[in-house]
């Protein structure tokens, strides 16, 4: 992932580094890591009405009912193989978004309308995740397993505390991060 993020980072001067964010999209193996993050960690329920007398795998669902879809559902199902409850980072490099969706990928909702604030949160996270990769060593990390999730929470949380130590990369020891664009700055590095 440094390799494809190497990409994205301009050395700019007086020991300023830039993530360049409009790149990004094309680190193929950091959005598919993301993906498979918010597959695997996301936890929230489609509420929909029934507006009329439906039959569904041979039951009624009537009009005036309401149904919840728990994405954890979708997002375990057969639709993803053999290894659907397993982590896997290269899951989404061969997935486009159709296809994800056909599968009942709905990190950020369903239906016709999606979250309008996805396009910020994917941005903001990823170039955080970003810096962090290229400018940290993290140390001692170890799984953890999840807690009870409650009804209505949107991400499991984790089963206990992460104890880890985090320090600056080689080469990144005074680096100040800065996200933008060239063409955004006139051009100035």
């Amino acid at each position: 992932m440094r390799d494809e993020l190497a990409a994205v980072f301009a050395d700019g001067t007086e020991g300023k580094g830039r993530i360049e964010i409009e790149k990004l999209k094309n680190c193929k193996l950091l959005n598919s890591t993301f993906q498979e993050i918010q597959r695997v960690k996301q936890h929230g329920n489609a509420v929909r009405f029934v507006v009329s007398d439906t039959v569904l795998d041979g039951k009624l669902l009537k009009a005036g009912s309401v149904i919840q879809i728990p994405s954890s559902v979708l997002h375990t199902s057969s639709s993803w193989g053999e290894d659907a409850k397993e982590f896997n980072p290269r899951r989404f490099l061969d997935i486009d978004e159709r296809d994800a969706r056909r599968r009942g990928f709905m990190p950020f909702g369903g239906g016709r309308n999606l979250c309008p604030g996805r396009h910020l949160a994917v941005t903001e996270t990823l170039g955080f995740v970003a810096a962090f990769v290229l400018g940290f060593e993290m140390e001692g990390a170890q799984r953890v397993g999840n807690r009870l999730q409650k009804l209505g929470f949107g991400c499991r949380k984790p089963d206990g505390d992460l104890r880890v130590k985090i320090v600056r990369r080689k080469g990144f020891e005074d680096v100040g991060w800065r996200f933008g664009s060239k063409e955004a700055e006139g051009g100035e590095g």
